[in-house]
């Protein structure tokens, strides 16, 4: 997971050079695939808690993700 998120920092403006928008699809992907290795974690229960809050997180994120797409598409449908 830690290569997965090295990817993604940096700055977001040089990284990112189209209106951040075009990208919304390739960040739901990433966050697939964070999920999934999340999914597979193993933790002692005493960190139980935790994994729960970053699994929360994620889904928290992916909602934020998906409103901004539908506004996105929403957008492009009102430009001519």
């Amino acid at each position: 997971m830690c290569m997965l998120l090295s990817g993604m920092r940096g700055n977001h403006l040089t990284r990112y050079p189209k209106p951040i928008g075009v990208y919304l699809d390739d960040f739901i992907s990433a966050l697939d695939l964070i999920e999934e290795q999340v999914s597979t974690i193993s933790v002692p229960l005493s960190y139980s808690e935790e994994l729960y809050a970053l699994r929360l997180h994620i889904g928290m994120l992916r909602d934020e993700l998906f409103k901004a797409r539908e506004a996105n598409h929403r957008n492009l449908k009102l430009q001519p």
